[in-house]
């Protein structure tokens, strides 16, 4: 499949993968603005210079690189979406998680961001009386929380830490628990077909 993409300026760079393996397309900045969201806070804008042309039937997730974890930034909606239709310019916004300071922040040339390039499936909303059964039902917001782990907490335990460490411990042995019981469950009873 090709994508085609246009250039704004000499300073914009094609997006590439690292790796032939890699899921994502490395983007460079080629340019950085800023504004003030409606809260007064300071947005770093950082500009590709580039128009891409999303194949219809997928879009692009404009996703952080690993390397934010070393900088004060996030960006500001999460993941980007660019449909099959839109033609304007790539960019991506950025907020300081550390507004006293002044942020280590990506420089010109700079890889920033990463785009996927995905399936979009095609499906209709439509108005229904009822909805399906399911095994979670309307339990929303915390409703798989860890419970069932807390109360296995070591109440005689000294710190915050050593209790933690019972949790943890708790969770341990539920998921070797679990892989017993699967093992068990691909083994074959004697006499059965499958054992025969």
């Amino acid at each position: 499949m090709q994508v085609k993409v246009k250039k704004l300026s000499e300073k914009a760079v094609l997006p590439q993968k690292a790796h032939k393996s890699d899921a994502g397309f490395d983007l460079v900045v080629s340019r950085i603005t800023t504004e003030l969201n409606e809260v007064g806070e300071l947005i770093i804008v950082y500009h590709t210079d580039l128009c891409i042309e999303i194949p219809d039937g997928y879009f692009g997730a404009l996703f952080s690189r690993s390397s934010i974890s070393k900088k004060p930034l996030s960006q500001t909606n999460a993941v980007g979406v660019v449909d099959s239709g839109y033609r304007g310019e790539v960019v991506a916004k950025f907020r300081c998680t550390v507004p006293a300071v002044v942020p280590s922040v990506y420089k010109e040339g700079e890889r920033f961001a990463q785009l996927i390039i995905l399936p979009v499936p095609e499906m209709e909303m439509i108005e229904a009386d009822t909805l399906g059964d399911s095994d979670r039902g309307s339990n929303g917001l915390g409703s798989t929380g860890d419970k069932a782990f807390t109360d296995n907490i070591d109440e005689s335990a000294d710190t915050p830490l050593q209790q933690q460490d019972s949790v943890i411990d708790a969770k341990d042995d539920v998921t070797s628990a679990e892989a017993v019981t699967s093992d068990q469950a691909a083994e074959p009873i004697e006499g059965s077909e499958e054992a025969q």
